[in-house]
């Protein structure tokens, strides 16, 4: 299992320079830095540690009516310990759904991008018929 604490916006720094999505590793260290401090403050959110170093980020912007929205960064390093990630991501989402009270949650992953899709349908996600955008595809789960 992975070690995991709160989220620190410095976190995006380590984990951006090696993400998976290379559309995060080839955003600003400004731009990220904005986005990690809007998910900070936005709700619950946890880093995952493998060997104390940063591997994955993970929250849910809290919304009205006991839902949330899901986000995610993770490494490279994270393809090479596939079930430990999981099993770990699961395990902190299940925690965080139980202490928010969350009936619901949704997220999207770009379209072309496979491993994304492929851990949000593990973590129980069922993709809808409409696509977010024309470039992402909305996902949705209820508890």
């Amino acid at each position: 299992m992975l070690k995991f604490r709160s989220f620190e916006i410095e976190d995006i720094k380590e984990l951006y320079q090696n993400a998976i999505d290379d559309i995060v590793s080839n955003t600003s260290e400004t731009d990220l830095l904005k986005y990690a401090e809007i998910n900070k403050n936005a709700g619950p959110a946890f880093t995952g540690l493998l060997n104390d170093k940063p591997i994955c980020a993970a929250g849910i912007h809290l919304r009205r009516g006991k839902s949330g929205h899901l986000w995610s960064v993770l490494s490279k390093s994270a393809s090479n310990h596939k079930k430990t990630v999981f099993k770990s991501l699961k395990l902190m989402l299940g925690i965080v759904i139980k202490q928010n009270g969350l009936r619901k949650i949704i997220t999207e992953s770009r379209k072309g991008f496979p491993q994304s899709q492929r851990l949000i349908e593990h973590l129980g996600f069922i993709r809808q018929r409409h696509s977010f955008r024309d470039d992402y595809y909305f996902y949705r789960k209820v508890i």
